[in-house]
């Protein structure tokens, strides 16, 4: 959910030669036909991303605690995806049971996206820091033992804990596709979705700042 972060970052993509010196290895961009997209679009996650470290190391925050066990059928691999669910793990940071990611997961987002579970695990951690309240509802929650897939679908209200508090309402979706790993069952790309366009969701946070801002000039002349 490195991508609702990016939604509070906007205001640097204006400056994407400030970032470069703090992308991360590894990160691919979406495809897109506009290169000063492109430019803005990995500026944007990454300073998301190390907005997210950067306030893990000055937070007093526990990071939550996960099992880690191999999971023996795709019908425990589903009721821990479920658990992960009702923990609202995209939003509270915290994963049932590592175990349930191979270690090499892609992970993507309308923005970009990554290979490695270690990576997207301290992500979910950090991140969870902006999140000061939220409320969600599982739309649905498809899934087909023949193909390896669940397909989850999740209304999504937050606010983010930051001077202007944006507020960002959207249905969320995630596409889980699983393997088969030696005798236990991962989940090999986890793919994010949101229904609406991905600028429109980044341009939500970006107007409830300039609002703020604009509240804030006129209280203050």
């Amino acid at each position: 959910m490195i991508a609702l972060l990016i939604s509070c970052t906007h205001s640097f993509i204006t400056y994407p030669n400030k970032f470069h010196r703090v992308q991360r290895a590894g990160l691919r961009l979406q495809d897109s036909k506009n290169p000063l997209e492109d430019i803005a679009k990995k500026a944007a996650w990454s300073a998301a991303e190390v907005l997210g470290y950067a306030a893990a190391a000055t937070s007093s925050t526990t990071p939550p605690s996960s099992s880690s066990s191999p999971l023996l059928s795709f019908d425990d691999a589903i009721a821990c995806l479920r658990e992960d669910y009702d923990r609202d793990y995209f939003l509270s940071g915290s994963v049932t049971n590592v175990e349930l990611y191979a270690l090499n997961c892609t992970f993507s987002d309308p923005f970009a996206s990554f290979d490695g579970r270690d990576r997207f695990i301290s992500n979910l951690s950090n991140l969870a820091i902006f999140v000061s309240e939220y409320k969600t509802k599982v739309v649905t929650f498809d899934v087909d033992p023949s193909t390896l897939k669940a397909d989850v679908r999740v209304l999504v209200k937050l606010s983010l804990n930051l001077p202007w508090n944006p507020t960002l309402n959207w249905v969320w979706g995630v596409e889980h596709q699983f393997t088969l790993n030696g005798d236990f069952y991962q989940v090999c790309t986890h793919t994010e979705r949101w229904e609406i366009d991905p600028w429109e969701g980044v341009k939500q946070g970006e107007a409830e700042r300039e609002a703020t801002a604009k509240e804030t000039y006129h209280l203050t002349t």
